[in-house]
């Protein structure tokens, strides 16, 4: 009798191969060997001699799991060649949104697991999976409490992405509906509010997720989510631990969880890089700086006069799943891509192009010739 499957996917690029080893290896030495494990890796600029070394993980002899290395120029092609999901790619990078697309990439699942490369699973990884999310959530989430103390972010996630600071998830884990997410065509709804909007976003996937799942969102104990936080003791028992933003063990001492992260990394075949990255120099400075940034720009987004809160809760647009009352298409002219509602008359104005394109007015884009 063939085992049940358990679909699990990531993203990486070179830079973040060996800590993506880290990952699959703590993952699969606590899997239950009553699952068989399909590992999907979706790289940006990797070397062959990485790819080896992650397809020969010794992890993968030990329990019955299978890794997949796919090219993203092949998610982007998957991206710009669908009818009504077009987006120029060369303008604007789709990669930090990967995980909105996995649902329809890969139709042959109707669940799965998405990991940010910098986690370490400590547990489990099928106590997480058998979550019963059913019709009623598109995926399940852990509440960022790293936010908590952080008054401008709190404050960013009511005003601008416009839900409760409790109800703010990390996108690092996830577990998703993908039955669901492919009914409702969440991807194509996502593009079209990513070409007309284009909201001024602190974390941009993170935030059209939170945005547009808003009450559809099964919150996890936080053990699947654990992050090192200022201010924060660490939990006991942790399931997942995700090393989020500056909070890296392969750059700095003394972070919280990070005895998780060498146990596993001793079994890398990339131990040796990973220990000289360590012993660079990193700035901490910069790093904390950059840290303000984020903070003053997630400070002064509610100042946008179009953000998530504004146009959701004035009932232009439905969060989750294409419109129902509206027929649209993504389309490309002479003066970049447009969304163009075809049950109009005209398309509603003003059209708004990613990457800094003019805005037109109604007439020229109905007198564009679209490029095939």
């Amino acid at each position: 009798m063939s085992k049940p499957v358990i679909p699990i996917f990531y993203t990486a690029d070179e830079k973040y191969a060996p800590y993506l080893s880290v990952s699959i290896i703590s993952l699969l030495k606590n899997a239950s060997p009553d699952y068989r494990y399909e590992i999907y890796v979706v790289y940006d600029k990797m070397s062959l001699r990485t790819m080896r070394k992650l397809m020969t993980l010794k992890a993968l002899r030990e329990k019955d799991a299978h890794i997949h290395i796919k090219p993203m120029r092949e998610v982007l092609d998957f991206l710009t060649e669908r009818p009504n999901t077009r987006l120029n790619a060369s303008m604007f990078t789709l990669t930090i949104y990967y995980r909105i697309f996995i649902a329809q990439m890969f139709p042959q699942y109707e669940k799965g697991i998405y990991l940010d490369a910098d986690t370490v699973v400590t547990d489990d990884i099928s106590e997480l999976f058998n979550v019963r999310l059913g019709k009623k959530y598109l995926l399940g989430a852990v509440n960022d409490f790293s936010i908590k103390k952080n008054k401008p972010f709190m404050s960013y996630v009511e005003k601008v992405v416009g839900i409760p600071r409790d109800e703010y998830f990390n996108s690092g884990v996830l577990l998703l509906n993908l039955a669901e997410l492919r009914r409702l065509r969440f991807d194509e709804h996502f593009l079209y509010l990513l070409v007309r909007y284009d909201f001024d976003t602190v974390a941009p996937d993170q935030d059209y997720l939170n945005a547009m799942c808003y009450g559809k969102v099964k919150l996890l104990p936080s053990k699947w989510d654990a992050m090192p936080a200022k201010d924060v003791p660490p939990m006991k028992e942790p399931g997942i631990v995700h090393y989020n933003l500056y909070f890296k063990p392969w750059h700095y001492d003394d972070i919280d969880y990070e005895v998780y992260f060498w146990r596993y990394a001793a079994h890398s075949p990339f131990l040796k890089q990973i220990n000289k990255v360590k012993a660079e120099p990193h700035d901490l400075e910069r790093d904390m700086e950059f840290l303000g940034e984020m903070m003053a720009h997630a400070d002064a987004a509610h100042k946008q006069k179009c953000t998530f809160r504004k146009v959701f809760e004035g009932g232009d647009e439905v969060r989750a799943g294409r419109p129902s009352d509206k027929t649209y298409e993504i389309v490309e002219t002479g003066w970049g891509w447009h969304v163009v509602k075809t049950t109009l008359s005209l398309p509603l104005l003003p059209l708004k192009p990613i990457a800094g394109a003019v805005k037109k007015s109604a007439q020229i884009i109905r007198n564009s010739r679209i490029k095939k």
